[in-house]
């Protein structure tokens, strides 16, 4: 447990409808099934857990609750896949919509000024020694997308916070958590 979250990997079958706040750190969500005994990389259980979370995902947003995803590292940004599935599984796959990353690693961020007070006062407690991981390649499908950073001296954008039905994703850079951040209220970490 982290700072008041419940853990826990996408295989397991917990209901995020339980919770009021969902964290979920990309970096290492393919490395989780593969650390498992037997592992088989086309198993039909990582696309059924990636479409649980999906739809659960897709519930949480649309009564109004926030979904929080930390980018983070990326050996491999696609699954290995199965001529039997339509689709190839990515990191992002269980989001309800698409996103588009390129994959870089720094740490000179720009946290922009226009961001609603509640994320400067997260970026001021965790953002000194905070790293990002990728940058987005756009946001064509995100009218209302708030950038919340960017790479230093580029117009890059690391972090942001975009609406879906009710609910919104809020996407950020790896923070350097802080013994000073408060516990949060019952929230679920994936």
């Amino acid at each position: 447990m982290h700072f008041g979250f419940d853990e826990c990997d996408f295989s397991s079958s917990i209901s995020i409808l339980d919770y009021d706040s969902v964290l979920i750190y990309t970096g290492f969500l393919f490395e989780k099934y593969i650390e498992k005994p037997n592992y088989n990389c086309t198993s039909k259980e990582i696309y059924a857990g990636y479409e649980r979370v999906r739809e659960q995902l897709i519930d949480f947003l649309q009564n109004g609750k926030n979904v929080f995803v930390i980018i983070g590292q990326s050996e491999n940004d696609m699954f290995p896949n199965d001529t039997s599935f339509k689709e190839k599984l990515d990191r992002y796959s269980f989001l309800p919509t698409k996103i588009s990353l390129t994959h870089v690693s720094g740490s000179e961020i720009n946290y922009l000024d226009s961001a609603p007070e509640s994320y400067k006062t997260f970026f001021k407690k965790t953002g000194k020694d905070s790293k990002y991981e990728a940058y987005f390649k756009g946001f064509q499908a995100f009218d209302d997308a708030l950038i919340l950073a960017k790479i230093k001296n580029s117009n890059k954008s690391i972090s942001a916070q975009i609406t879906y039905s009710n609910g919104k994703i809020i996407f950020l850079p790896q923070p350097c958590i802080k013994n000073s951040l408060k516990k949060p209220p019952n929230g679920l970490h994936m």
